[in-house]
């Protein structure tokens, strides 16, 4: 049955975005025989295409590449599939000192994903980012030693990469294909607070930058070594939507085994995703305050679906946390487990809860919970939950049982239907 009902969700989420390969024109080329590549000394200017020419190459290092907000450079295939990868090798294809650009792998018809990077060796990342004002996508990456995309620079003695100088933004990474990782699918930001350095003979204590205006959507993530998206230090406008995570925490290893995790400093809005049969929790929040988390589907979590653990107190924040119409399926441990909340108000609402071990809340904290559903019988309720069968509107007595949520300003459900087409919320992650 599980299979069977992933099978489904996949097909009807996947179906929703056609691949649609961009006009090959070419302002430069970017050759098989080139390895570290200069944008300076190629002389690529805001708004030129530059192709890289299909084939195999083991690596490839871009930097210098820097276009405009309204003209940005356009990096794609041409001619067929790129292929970046050597299990020998300490790098796929890394992007630095950057802006404003687009990475796609739209040049081909005959490819969803017309750049794939396949294989590095142990520890190291396929796609690695230290740039800003970005877009990529349409990108497979598999069988990395570490993380398949990651986008951060950690701080160090260059005072370009220190908080007060630099701020990551305007990122998007959506609709690529990400699996059999040893680390991370999707590992974005730097995870502590600070990092002590020594600099010239000085020590220092250099506080990472921050990431502000990040998209991360439609991408499918599977088969990950460690946690399937990992975002940590988005301090500001911060969207994590319409991904399918499956098969995640492989390694089983503590605190790095999750489907998806808010990490320390980030805020903003977590919504949409199916997450599906992993070691850890399907979703770890350790946010600033206003998180909100809304429309999930977790199924089959190794631990708890949902874990709360914030040592923030949450100051300039109208809210902490607030989870609400999220549908979460037989997990491991509680359906939600909170260790600690931010210090403003928190909600768990309009949440369906199926656990045939009757684990549902666990909280050691002031949580408002209020109009969620809880069950323990599964085949039914799984099986129209997900559209095998009719769900007719009373299912359940979940259809207008929801409290008000338009303060969240939520107005459509996980598969984009309008929210409250009756007399009120339905619960759980769909209207019926």
């Amino acid at each position: 049955m599980k299979n069977m009902i992933f099978f489904v969700l996949t097909f009807l989420t996947a179906s929703q975005q056609p691949v649609t390969a961009q006009a090959c024109h070419c302002d430069k080329y970017i050759t098989l025989k080139e390895t570290f590549v200069d944008g300076k000394k190629l002389s690529a200017l805001p708004g030129d295409t530059i192709c890289i020419k299909a084939g195999q190459r083991r690596s490839l290092k871009l930097f210098n590449f820097r276009g405009t907000s309204q003209a940005p450079i356009i990096l794609i295939n041409q001619g067929g599939l790129v292929e970046i990868g050597d299990p020998s090798w300490h790098f796929g294809l890394v992007i630095d000192q950057s802006e404003h650009f687009v990475l796609t792998g739209t040049g081909d018809a005959c490819y969803d994903y017309g750049i794939r990077i396949n294989q590095t060796k142990k520890g190291a990342t396929g796609l690695a980012l230290g740039a800003s004002d970005f877009d990529v996508n349409h990108i497979e990456v598999a069988n990395t030693g570490f993380a398949g995309i990651m986008a951060k620079i950690d701080p160090n003695c260059n005072p370009d990469s220190w908080q007060e100088n630099f701020v990551m933004e305007n990122i998007r990474i959506h609709h690529n294909y990400i699996h059999h990782t040893g680390g991370e699918g999707i590992y974005v930001g730097y995870t502590k607070s600070e990092r002590k350095l020594d600099c010239n003979g000085q020590s220092m204590v250099i506080k990472p930058h921050n990431i502000e205006n990040i998209q991360i959507f439609d991408n499918n993530i599977t088969h990950t070594g460690w946690d399937g998206i990992q975002v940590s230090r988005a301090t500001k406008n911060c969207e994590i939507y319409n991904n399918q995570v499956a098969y995640y925490g492989e390694k089983n290893e503590n605190w790095q085994k999750a489907g998806i995790v808010i990490g320390g400093e980030t805020t903003g809005r977590l919504y949409n995703n199916l997450i599906r049969t992993g070691t850890g929790s399907g979703i770890q929040l350790f946010g600033s305050g206003e998180n909100l988390v809304y429309n999930n589907m977790i199924l089959y979590a190794g631990e708890d679906g949902i874990f709360c653990k914030s040592v923030q107190e949450g100051h300039n924040k109208s809210f902490g946390y607030a989870i609400v119409n999220n549908t979460i399926v037989v997990p491991g441990g509680y359906g939600l487990k909170v260790n600690s909340l931010p210090k403003k108000a928190n909600s768990f609402c309009n949440n369906w809860i199926v656990q045939s071990n009757k684990q549902f809340i666990a909280s050691t904290d002031a949580l408002h919970a209020s109009h969620n559903y809880f069950s323990t019988i599964i085949p039914q309720i799984v099986l129209k939950t997900f559209f095998l069968l009719p769900a007719p509107r009373c299912f359940l007595n979940l259809a207008d049982k929801g409290t008000d949520i338009s303060e969240f300003r939520i107005f459509t459900d996980y598969f984009g239907k309008p929210r409250s087409k009756g007399n009120a919320c339905d619960i759980g992650a769909q209207e019926f």
